[in-house]
């Protein structure tokens, strides 16, 4: 049996990882997939985390 490509997949908005760069999903059911998080999507998640701590330390002072 021939090793499986592993792609990674965002778990955000669910587009793979490609050498080209990000495109959407295949539904190739014959890979394996890792996730992670695409650069738009790191981005807003971490936007989301910086204002949260924002907040976390205004409501603590």
């Amino acid at each position: 049996m021939a090793p499986r490509e592993i792609k990674v997949q965002c778990c955000v908005c669910g587009r793979i990882k490609t050498a080209g760069g990000w495109k959407q999903a295949d539904d190739c059911e014959h890979t394996t997939r890792s996730h992670g998080y695409c650069p738009q999507c790191y981005q807003r998640a971490m936007t989301q985390v910086m204002n949260w701590k924002a907040v976390r330390r205004a409501n603590h002072v």
